[in-house]
């Protein structure tokens, strides 16, 4: 996981993570996190971020969030939005 111009690395708890509906509601296909259960037990790690967006929200990674819940990990690094505005060049 790198930070990059649009995301910073943020060690968050899982807890304050908030879920939008449409994630609780349309639970991952078992096969789906099968995998990412497997990956973490064989890696000891990931095979993709949390997500955020500036407000905490989770936006991509839910299958990552379960997974890590399943685990009991209370804290984790995720990808957290910058907060940034970027001005035009008056074009």
């Amino acid at each position: 996981m790198k930070e990059t111009e649009q995301y910073k690395i943020k060690t968050i708890r899982l807890s304050r993570i908030k879920i939008a509906e449409e994630f609780s509601k349309a639970m991952p296909t078992p096969n789906k996190l099968k995998e990412k259960y497997t990956y973490y037990r064989k890696y000891h790690r990931f095979s993709s971020p949390i997500i955020l967006n500036k407000h905490g929200m989770l936006t991509d990674g839910y299958c990552t969030y379960l997974i890590a819940k399943m685990f009991g990990i209370k804290k984790m690094n995720v990808m957290m939005k910058r907060n940034k505005c970027f001005k035009g060049n008056g074009e």
